[in-house]
């Protein structure tokens, strides 16, 4: 059996960019600080634990602070995306370097991100991750409806959306541990269903 060594993930984690507070679901009660360290994406990436982010800022007022994290000289690539077109549209014309180079595409790179829409990801080269390993997988759902685009039926038929994430995960595990995951949406946390997004998006809790 391998045993993955934690200072090989600390690598990808320079630097704590990604902070958060640690509520108690039901009552908001706060817990405490957190950020996106080597020890805690060691934690989330062998548990499979995934991160929800309720009472999300719109698009516009969460751009600026993803430009602001594309600053920072990450030692992984953190992989953004935007539930649908029409929000990947939006944060291309926000955030993308050259959104008039082309029709829009369906993946673009701004320092240590990588935007993709969610039926690119399986298509992304190591060039459109800067040739970095992926530090963290961030999917922006405002209405929290992606789990449930599960390909069966209507028009999400043979389109298993939250399953493009979930392989994603496991196409970059490095001996056991897949980059955490991050669900960033606008409700409040006790207002979902947690327990029905956990096989969707292949993890075991949040």
């Amino acid at each position: 059996m391998i045993v993955l060594n934690p200072s090989k993930i600390e690598e990808l984690y320079s630097f704590p960019a990604i902070r958060c507070r640690r509520i108690v679901r039901g009552t908001g009660k706060l817990l405490d600080d957190v950020q996106l360290d080597g020890e805690t994406a060691f934690e989330l990436g062998t548990e499979n634990i995934g991160v929800l982010a309720g009472e999300c800022p719109r698009a516009a007022d969460l751009a600026p602070r993803f430009r602001e994290l594309s600053k920072h000289d990450l030692g992984g690539q953190i992989v953004v995306a935007p539930c649908d077109q029409s929000l990947f549209h939006s944060y291309s014309m926000m955030l993308n370097p050259e959104p008039k180079r082309r029709k829009v595409r369906d993946c673009w790179t701004v320092g240590c991100l990588t935007f993709s829409t969610l039926e690119m990801l399986r298509h992304l080269q190591p060039e459109d991750l800067c040739e970095r390993e992926v530090s963290a997988v961030i999917l922006i759902d405002p209405n929290c409806m992606v789990y449930r685009a599960r390909g069966s039926q209507g028009r999400f038929a043979r389109n298993d959306r939250p399953q493009h994430l979930a392989r994603f995960r496991a196409a970059h595990e490095i001996d056991g541990w897949c980059p955490p995951f991050f669900l960033f949406t606008d409700p409040p946390a006790k207002s979902l269903n947690t327990n029905q997004m956990l096989a969707p998006f292949g993890i075991e809790s949040w």
